[in-house]
């Protein structure tokens, strides 16, 4: 049965479910899939996801710097993406958290992980991302970002912690090319906007990629 879309925007009174409750909803229905599932689809989403990066003329390449993640409780799944990022650039950067922030740490492999206090898998923590390193960059950051929901005017619901909020703050969003990462049921009209949330650039989801104009491709 497919989530209603209505208990999330009440579209007669404009009145919003508080982003808990909608984080409680949206995770039972990515909770629901199954590994074929969430296979089959992160494979869609993989193949749009190079479809934008081919288009936006931002190819995995050895100069461009790749930041992703690890799936965790039925995210979509990009580590065949990440395998192909550090094939072709040698090293993709996956997140580490602590406490309520989180670093970027280099990876030239998928090998070696270990799971936090919430269980999600995380990197050893090798070569973290520096401000050295951005200051030295000459491309923006692509940075595919989770979540439990993305709009489509680009907003963003997180788990309610601020970590990408506040990463991306700290170096600065505009270095950044923000790609929301999600399943199509997780696209939604609208979601309530924090006064400190960030928005992304594009959404993708195995079915369409958006940008803040509207939708650029049916896929």
């Amino acid at each position: 049965m497919g989530l209603n879309y209505n208990r999330i925007l009440l579209l007669d009174t404009k009145e919003f479910l508080p982003k808990q409750t909608l984080r409680i909803e949206l995770k039972k229905q990515r909770e629901s899939l199954d590994n074929i599932t969430v296979r089959n689809l992160s494979n869609h989403i993989i193949a749009n996801i190079q479809k934008l990066l081919i288009d936006l003329n931002l190819l995995i390449i050895h100069n461009n710097h790749f930041f992703s993640y690890s799936p965790y409780n039925n995210e979509v799944d990009l580590n065949a993406l990440n395998e192909l990022i550090i094939k072709s650039c040698g090293c993709v950067y996956l997140p580490v958290m602590n406490e309520n922030s989180i670093e970027f740490y280099k990876q030239k492999n998928l090998d070696n992980f270990t799971k936090n206090k919430y269980g999600i898998k995380e990197p050893c923590k090798t070569e973290q991302f520096s401000k050295i390193e951005f200051e030295q960059l000459k491309n923006r950051i692509v940075m595919l970002c989770p979540g439990i929901a993305f709009d489509k005017k680009m907003r963003r619901l997180g788990f309610g912690m601020g970590c990408y909020d506040s990463y991306l703050k700290k170096y600065a969003p505009e270095n950044f090319i923000k790609i929301g990462v999600a399943y199509s049921f997780a696209l939604v009209d609208t979601l309530p906007r924090g006064e400190y949330d960030i928005d992304m650039d594009y959404v993708v989801t195995e079915k369409e990629i958006w940008n803040s104009s509207g939708k650029l491709y049916t896929t």
